[in-house]
Formats: structure tokens, C-alpha cells, sequence
């Protein structure tokens, strides 16, 4: 997040810590490969511009009022994350453009 010139509230710091403790107790050994995200751009065509899409597939056992904590605090990222890739998708889109596997599915037969 620093590189996108994200800084975190306190708040924010403590909720990242607890859902990075819940998934180290869920996925024991998960590793940043075995993610699966995808993103995409798609052109606007009414404004000549490139909008930024990102999909993430991962699951996370939370209370109400865990999830409406990190429901607003990915809103707000995601708005910050969105300015800093439009900038992207507009100067680099092809940079974009890509959906990654994790990397133990090329190991596979």
C-alpha cells in the first residue's frame, strides 16, 4: 500500500492485523502465489478512458461486525487504489490488462 501513497488510520492498522491473523489460522501455509485474482480494464467509451477492474477470490470467516469493518475499510482502499490505477490505465493499460494463476498450477500435469 505505500507504493500506491496508501497510508492506514490506526483503526485500519489494528483491523489489517486481526484479518492477517484469521487468515494465518485458516490458511496455515498459504502463500501470496496461491491467490487468485484477475484484473481487467475496460474502456469507457463516452469519456476515451480506461477503467481499472480488479476481482479477488478468497474467504475469510468473520462476525457482522468484523465484516462491516472490513467491508468500509476495502471501500475506502479500493477508492484509493482506483485513483492510483486509473492514472495506470490510462498512461499504461496493457500493464493491466492479465489474470494470474497460482504458480503451482504450471507444476501441474
Amino acid at each position: 500500500m505505500r507504493a500506491l501513497g496508501i497510508t492506514l488510520s490506526e483503526d485500519q492498522k489494528i483491523l489489517v492485523e486481526k484479518i492477517l491473523e484469521l487468515r494465518r489460522k485458516i490458511v496455515a501455509h498459504s502463500v501470496e502465489e496461491e491467490m487468485h485474482f484477475r484484473v481487467t480494464t475496460f474502456p469507457i467509451k463516452d469519456m476515451g478512458v480506461n477503467f481499472p477492474h480488479f476481482q479477488f477470490n478468497e474467504g475469510l470467516h468473520l462476525g457482522e461486525k468484523e465484516l462491516r469493518g472490513l467491508e468500509y475499510f476495502l471501500r475506502v482502499l479500493t477508492s484509493q487504489m482506483g485513483e492510483f490505477f486509473y492514472k495506470v490505465a490510462q498512461e499504461q493499460p496493457d500493464m493491466l490488462t492479465r489474470y494470474k494463476e497460482p504458480s503451482s498450477w504450471s507444476n501441474s500435469d
